[in-house]
Order: C-alpha cells, then structure tokens, then sequence
C-alpha cells in the first residue's frame, strides 16, 4: 500500500514537472532578432537555461545580462512577467510571429573586436588586425578598427591619430557621432565608445609613444568619465568630468584653449594633455590611440 502511494506521488511530481517544462518551453521558446528585414528564430530549452530572473525592467538590460554571463548565448525576454532567461542554445529556425516575445541573440555576431578575436580562433581563421563589422548592444551596426596582436589582441580602437590628416576640433555632435576614416585616423564616436564599454573594461592609451593602461567607462547624456580603482593615469582621464567640446565648454574654456574635445573638470585650470587636441601639421608622425577590450 505504502509503494503504491509512494508511486502516485512521484508520477504527480514527475507529470507536475514535465508540464511545468512545457509550460516553460511553449511560452519561452523562440528568440529573435532583426537582419536585413528577415526575422530568424533560436530554440531555447529549459534544461538549456543558465538563469531566470523576474526583475528586469525590458529586453535590452536582459540583453545586457546575458552579455555579461560568459556562457550565455541567447537571451529570452517577456515583458508582461519581467523575465529574463539566458541560455547557452542557439539554433536556427523560422521564427512565429509572436509580438508578446521581444528577445534578443547575442554570440551569433560580434559586439566587440574581443568576440571578433574569439570567434576567429574558434573558427581556425586568421586574425588580423583591421576593419571589423559589430553589431552593438542596440542592434547597430558599425565598422570598427580591431588591434589582434597588441597585448593579446582583441583591442576596439576608439581614437587613432597618426599623421594629423584629420581635425580633432570637432563639435559637440560631431564626436557624439564620430568622424575620420576608420582605416586612418578617426574618432570612434562617444555614443559608440559608450556601449562598448558598457561591460567592464580595461583601456590602452598610447601618448606619443607612452603607453598607460587604465579603466573606461562613460556615464550619462555628458558622457561622464568614470573609473572603478584608483590610477596614477588620472591626468590623462580626470574622474568625474564631463566631455566637452568648443560648442559646449567648461568655464575655463579648455576644450578651445587646447583645441579638441576631452574630459575637462569644471572650475579647474585646463590640464595640458589632450589626445584630441590640436597636434601637427599633415604628413608629420605622431602616435596617439585609445583602444578598449571587455574584461
């Protein structure tokens, strides 16, 4: 009598379960994403879940969080239960025309020139260093300037000056959106740069053949620099200060007084170094680069 109950009960926890998993599968089972106005979608079991999370507030912080989770490929999100599900599967198939589900992939693209360097390896391809496509966190794509060899390569190169062939007295927008040739010389963008390194980041400055290795991180609509440890390379990045420009200068005036847009502090004499400041005439050598890669 006892076994026979006891029978009962693990068939009612076994069918409670594999309902639950149906349950789970039915709803949260197709990811998707825009490419060239075609949509695609990624199965997503439940025994294929790294993590559940019912407190985030819409698809692209789950995107974010799954961006940040070293073995997540896909994130699922529904918005009517603030769930968030990353999952390591990601397999191609037709996709329903669903509007309850807004997900997102995530590692079949490069976000990065470190996902572009790992996905070579893996793949058996060459990596050189050059002009990549990624696709950003908001789903943009952009072509940007990868180092592969320097320290380990994977590097994004957010400003490159070399010859003085480009103008780095540029106004406010024009460095929010970037400028150059990003064969060449070039300003990556601020809104680019801050996407970029919206994951922990660790920041290579090269300043006339000087090399500094700090942290990157850009906060707010001002583009705030922030730095997460102390770094004896605060004047290059002075903590706390706001980008600006000519158009949209501190009271001091140091963006038009050194000639190109920085990270400037309010109230405070301008600091010498600008590494978007007026340099060279064309044709003469320097050497300045900023370059980024995700922790």
């Amino acid at each position: 009598m006892k076994e026979t109950n006891m029978t009962v009960i693990l068939l009612c926890i076994w069918t409670f379960v594999t309902l639950l998993n149906v349950t789970l599968t039915t709803n949260i089972h197709w990811t998707k994403f825009r490419l060239e106005d075609e949509s695609y979608g990624i199965t997503c079991s439940s025994s294929e879940y790294l993590f559940i999370r019912n407190d985030v507030p819409d698809e692209m912080a789950c995107s974010k969080i799954c961006f940040l989770h070293n073995k997540c490929l896909t994130s699922v999100y529904q918005p009517e239960d603030v769930l968030c599900i990353g999952c390591e599967a990601m397999s191609f198939h037709p996709l329903p025309n669903d509007p309850n589900l807004l997900q997102y992939t995530r590692r079949d693209f490069n976000v990065d020139c470190k996902d572009a360097f790992l996905h070579a390896l893996k793949n058996n391809k060459n990596v050189d260093t050059g002009v990549y496509e990624i696709r950003l966190l908001s789903l943009e794509i952009i072509d940007v300037y990868c180092d592969m060899t320097t320290g380990g390569g994977g590097w994004t190169v957010i400003q490159r000056r070399i010859n003085g062939s480009t103008s780095f007295n540029e106004s406010f927008s024009a460095y929010e959106d970037g400028f150059g040739d990003v064969r060449d010389e070039f300003w990556l963008g601020l809104r680019y740069i801050q996407e970029v390194t919206d994951a922990p980041s660790e920041t290579r400055v090269v300043e006339d053949g000087r090399v500094y290795l700090t942290n990157f991180k850009l906060l707010g609509e001002h583009y705030i620099f922030s730095n997460d440890e102390d770094s004896k390379e605060e004047s290059l990045f002075e903590v706390g200060s706001r980008f600006v420009t000519y158009d949209q200068d501190t009271t001091m005036k140091c963006a038009t007084e050194t000639g190109g847009g920085w990270w400037f502090p309010d109230n405070k004499t301008c600091q010498e170094r600008n590494l978007n400041g007026v340099k060279v005439a064309f044709g003469i050598k320097i050497n300045n680069t900023i370059m980024v890669r995700r922790k």
